[in-house]
């Protein structure tokens, strides 16, 4: 049997964001989030740039965090994971 992919893909409202999440991702620690995904990587549409969480990519690209998916109307809404 095979297996679902983890990987969802997200436009925001307005379609100038798009942002993918997932749970077998290779992302910063920082960029995990209450329900078990990861933030992975957002593309801003309009300005053509790409900022990604990816620690296998995180020479070439900015990251982004939960500060920044709070101004982006995604349909959900994205929390760390609580850290004890």
């Amino acid at each position: 049997m095979r297996e679902s992919p983890s990987e969802r893909l997200l436009w925001s409202n307005d379609s100038r964001y798009l942002l993918i999440v997932g749970k077998n991702l290779v992302v910063a620690p920082d960029a995990l989030t209450d329900t078990g995904e990861q933030i992975c990587l957002l593309y801003d549409a309009q300005k053509h740039e790409m900022r990604c969480n990816s620690t296998q990519v995180n020479e070439r690209f900015t990251g982004f965090g939960f500060n920044d998916l709070s101004r982006i109307s995604l349909g959900e809404k994205f929390r760390p994971r609580k850290v004890n």
